[in-house]
This record gives structure tokens, C-alpha cells and sequence, in this order.
């Protein structure tokens, strides 16, 4: 977003911290440090292992729950739970020091708590008991859980409506003052780093809301439930993948054995702004349905929109709606380059993974250009025979986990050729050159 502009919508996650969004948006393209990225990959490998030990004792636990504001007069706020277990949201944290009590959260963890509150309020769920729990590895017991209830009393959608205001107004008129220092203003932030904020100035956000409105306990038999599933839970877990972890299997290793250059890690996870546009355009069209996760043998392969078409007559008696998987991709090139003969074929191979892990034969490819960001083509396109992908996906997901077990490669195709050009010396697929082998 350009300065000065008005921004389409914010995630709970900007407003628990609204200065560091507010840099995000006037000072872009700020990169994060390493050891940071380094935390965040590792904050989800332990997500997809806390999911099944939720699930040990909670079968029809679900994840990733996407909730919108809209529905409550929150426009422009959107925010995707962690976990739900029937009515009752799990805001899980990993950390690196002790959190044992509810003062300790108050203290160092505000905008956890914060965050909890803020998802409830979105999802209308503000009289129910919700839970925040924390993950410390190395600790004797790893687990610390905290019931939380808002009370009666409390006017929570006033206080995100509030906080939602003065981002926006800040961002008009470029003055962070009224945002509160950044929550991690001594915990790696990017902007302190590069002397980029003027957060040592600025206040701590103020706690009353949830000092006043904000009961909080420590909740031990959850924490029992939650070791219990991590010592039974039948999960072999060596790293989460996504499908394009697949279609990149060198490059894969290279990076859980932490073969990569910083550098070239950090380009993976940048976003693009781009495809960010298109995926917001989805969801504002009325065709946007649900992000749905895909998934095989217990597995998580990552998470895709599902669109809608319009209804569609069926024997002139009836209609229905036709849902499809939906895959965003981004070229580098004119639009007029585009045809359905010079489309890259591992996009259409993503697609086809994602039509047969989602149950459906059918999915669209929508592409967008840097070049001309008013156009974007759309290829519907059909598979057949699309079991037989899955049983090849399992194959590579076990080729994968045993290379990195092992150490063996060989047994690895190489990644495509405009990936090999990301992983600098360390490239598994080309040739080496002589300065390699010196």
C-alpha cells in the first residue's frame, strides 16, 4: 500500500500491534531479520504438531478457522483462529521464557490476550470460556494453559472498533504516536533494528481493558490433556510440508538441514504484493467461499480458497452451487505472453494436486503480472486420473523424510531450473562449478 492510501482491510494480528503494521505500510520492503524468519518456520512445525495433540482428546477439533469482522460491523477486519474446539478458541504461542502465572501474561504477553479477545469478539463469541496456551520446549513441563472470560460488563467490540480507528487515522495522517510501542520493540523487531521506528518514545499500549474486562486463570487440567497428547498422539512428525515443498525437493532439504544461505531463505517467504491483490479481489467478489485444508494420512499439505460459481441450472428443476479449488500464481511478463500452450506446467501440476487433495476434478488458475497489475486471466482447467496423483504425492512425501533422515539425496528429483537459481553454492541439482569444489 502506497502512503497516504487506504488500506482494504487489517488482521487481528496488526491491530494487537498497530505500530508495527503502521511501518510495515509507510516504510515497505523492510527485511525481517534471519533469526526471526528462523523462529517464525519454527512457531509452525510446532503448530501442526500441537493440532494433533489437541485432537488426541478433542477429535473433532478443527484449525485455522478464518473469521470476518463484517459480520459484526468490523469492516475491514478479518483474523484466522489457531484452534477451535466447539465454541471455545486456543490461542497458541510458542516462547523461550517462563510464563507460569496470569500476571506473567499481563506483563510480558498483552497482545496474546489481546489477540484471544479480539478473535472472540470477531467471531461472536465474546460469552464463551476460551483458552490461550503456551509452548516452551525445553521446559520440564512445556505446557501452560489459561482459561479466559471476558466479562458481562465489557464493551469488546468498542475496543477493537477504537483501536481499528486510530490505525487507520495514524496511517492518514502519518503519526504513530497514538499506537503504543511496539510489543516487541526488544524481541528482534526489523524497524528498531534499522533505526526505523520512533517506538522508544512512545508508550506502552494502555492494559486496563484487560486488567477490567478480562478474567483469566490457569487452566492445569488443560495442560494434563495437552502433554497427555503429546506423549500418545500417533503422529510421525519429522516437518510440516506444503505442496510446493514437493515440486521443490532439494531445495527442501537444503532448508530443514539449514543449508541455505539467510538470505536465500528469507527470499520464500516475502510476500507478493501482487498475488495479495488477487486474493483480496477473491475474497471481496462474493465468489470467495472458505479456505479449505488439504490434507492426506493425517498429514497437512497447507490450506486453499474454494470459489463459487453462480448457481447453475440443473435439469431446469433446480440449482446448486459448484465449488472449485482456486490456485493464485504471479508472472514476471506482459499478459500478451500468456496462453494456454505457455502456461508453466508446475502451476498446473499444483493444481492438480490440489483438485485431488480437495475432491474435486475441476480447479481455476487465476494469474496476475507485476507488469500490469488491471489484468488477470483466469484457465479452468480439468484432470483425470487424479488417485494415481495421490498415491505419487505419498511416495514423495516418504522420499523427502527419508533424505533428511539420512542424508541421502540421490534418491531426490531435481527442483525446477528457476528454483535451482535461488539456492546459490549450496544447489543440489546443478552441476558443481570449480569454485564449488575447491
Amino acid at each position: 500500500m502506497e502512503k497516504g492510501q487506504q488500506r482494504e482491510w487489517f488482521g487481528v494480528t496488526d491491530l494487537v500491534n498497530p505500530v508495527r503494521k503502521y511501518y510495515e505500510i509507510m516504510k515497505p520492503g523492510v527485511p525481517e531479520d534471519a533469526e526471526v524468519i528462523e523462529k517464525f518456520r519454527h512457531g509452525n512445525d510446532v503448530h501442526e504438531m500441537m493440532f494433533s495433540w489437541i485432537r488426541h482428546f478433542a477429535p473433532k477439533a478443527i484449525r485455522e478457522e478464518e473469521v470476518n469482522g463484517e459480520a459484526v460491523g468490523l469492516h475491514g477486519v478479518r483474523g484466522r483462529l489457531d484452534f477451535r474446539i466447539d465454541n471455545h478458541i486456543i490461542e497458541f504461542k510458542t516462547t523461550s521464557h517462563d510464563i507460569n502465572s496470569e500476571t506473567d501474561v499481563l506483563s510480558r504477553n498483552p497482545q496474546d490476550l489481546e489477540q484471544l479477545v479480539f478473535y472472540a469478539a470477531l467471531s461472536s463469541r465474546t460469552e464463551e470460556e476460551h483458552y490461550l496456551v503456551y509452548h516452551e520446549q525445553d521446559h520440564d513441563e512445556p505446557f501452560r494453559a489459561f482459561t479466559v472470560k471476558i466479562r458481562e460488563d465489557a464493551d469488546t467490540l468498542g475496543f477493537v472498533k477504537q483501536r481499528l480507528r486510530n490505525m487507520v487515522e495514524s496511517i492518514q495522517d502519518s503519526d504513530p504516536s497514538s499506537l503504543g510501542r511496539c510489543r516487541y520493540f526488544q524481541y528482534g523487531c526489523k524497524f528498531s533494528t534499522n533505526n526505523i521506528c520512533s517506538c522508544s518514545m512512545l508508550p506502552s499500549l494502555d492494559p486496563s481493558f484487560l486488567i477490567h474486562h478480562v478474567k483469566i486463570q490457569r487452566n492445569r487440567d488443560l495442560e494434563r490433556k495437552l502433554e497427555d497428547g503429546r506423549a500418545n498422539a500417533s503422529f510421525t512428525w519429522i516437518g510440516s510440508f506444503s505442496l510446493w515443498d514437493l515440486l521443490i525437493p532439494k531445495r527442501v532439504y537444503l532448508n530443514r538441514k539449514g543449508l541455505l544461505e539467510p538470505d536465500e531463505d528469507t527470499e520464500s517467504v516475502m510476500p507478493d504484493e501482487t498475488m495479495a491483490m488477487i486474493s483480496n479481489a477473491v475474497y471481496n467478489s462474493g465468489m470467495y467461499r472458505e479456505r479449505r485444508e488439504i490434507r492426506i494420512n493425517e498429514r497437512s499439505l497447507g490450506y486453499v480458497p474454494i470459489i463459487s460459481l453462480m448457481p447453475i441450472p440443473e435439469d431446469h428443476r433446480t440449482t446448486f452451487e459448484r465449488l472449485y479449488p482456486a490456485l493464485v500464481r504471479v508472472y514476471g511478463y506482459e499478459p500478451e505472453k500468456i496462453s494456454v500452450s505457455t502456461i508453466s506446467p508446475f502451476y498446473i501440476l499444483r493444481l492438480a494436486m490440489i483438485c485431488c487433495l480437495s475432491g474435486s476434478d475441476t480447479g481455476y488458475l487465476l494469474i496476475g503480472f507485476k507488469n500490469n497489475r488491471e489484468v488477470v486471466k483466469c484457465y479452468r482447467v480439468r484432470f483425470r486420473d487424479l488417485p494415481l496423483l495421490k498415491e505419487r504425492i505419498l511416495e514423495r512425501i516418504q522420499e523427502i523424510e527419508y533424505s533428511i533422515a539420512s542424508d541421502k539425496t540421490d534418491i531426490l528429483p531435481d527442483c525446477p531450473s528457476f528454483v535451482q537459481n535461488n539456492c546459490g553454492k549450496t544447489c543440489l541439482c546443478r552441476a558443481p562449478t570449480t569454485s564449488n569444489r575447491e
